[in-house]
């Protein structure tokens, strides 16, 4: 454990979308493995460089995130980490995993959406909306996939370590919501 990981994942259907059983998706922990992944990317401060998977290569991601000494995400605990453990089969095991979105809620009381909190505070957002990444994927469109995961693993990172030096971030109404990351550390184990 020595590097800190920033990572997102993208979906291949949506909450909506009708699974084999004849029922929506839906947002249970338990069903989310149904959404399927279509990408994942992690920027690492080993290497500062964005790292893509794919379906051949999402056991590595989560070796990675396993291995690190903090793992950083907008909305991971409750999304990104129960859809890659439904789709590998097994429990993550994450050491300190600061989500960016549990800390905002907890101070706030509101949850917001990566665009909204990126453009209050970096001023600019997200390049798609929340089904895009689905879209992307059954098109064939790989590569823009792989350009729009990456740009929010830029802007949680972006937005993680603005945190981290102010203390704070604005929520889209102008307020500051405080970010006490080192206090919103916790396992997920």
């Amino acid at each position: 454990m020595s590097s800190t990981v920033i990572f997102d994942l993208e979906t291949i259907r949506l909450a909506a979308d009708m699974a084999d059983d004849g029922r929506p998706i839906g947002w249970a922990p338990e069903r989310l493995h149904l959404m399927g992944i279509s990408w994942g990317c992690m920027w690492s401060t080993a290497t500062g460089e964005v790292e893509h998977f794919d379906e051949y290569t999402f056991s590595r991601l989560a070796q990675a995130l396993e291995r690190a000494a903090l793992v950083v995400s907008f909305n991971g605990i409750k999304f990104d980490v129960p859809l890659l453990s439904g789709y590998l089969k097994r429990e993550l095991t994450i050491p300190r995993h600061c989500d960016l979105l549990a800390i905002i809620y907890q101070s706030c009381g509101k949850r917001y959406s990566l665009d909204d909190i990126a453009a209050a505070n970096l001023g600019y957002g997200k390049t798609g909306y929340g089904g895009h990444a689905p879209e992307l994927f059954r098109s064939g469109r790989i590569a823009d996939l792989a350009t729009y995961c990456a740009r929010d693993v830029g802007l949680t990172r972006d937005l993680f370590f603005l945190a981290v030096a102010r203390g704070w971030l604005y929520a889209p109404d102008s307020s500051r919501i405080l970010t006490p990351v080192l206090t919103g550390l916790r396992s997920v184990a």
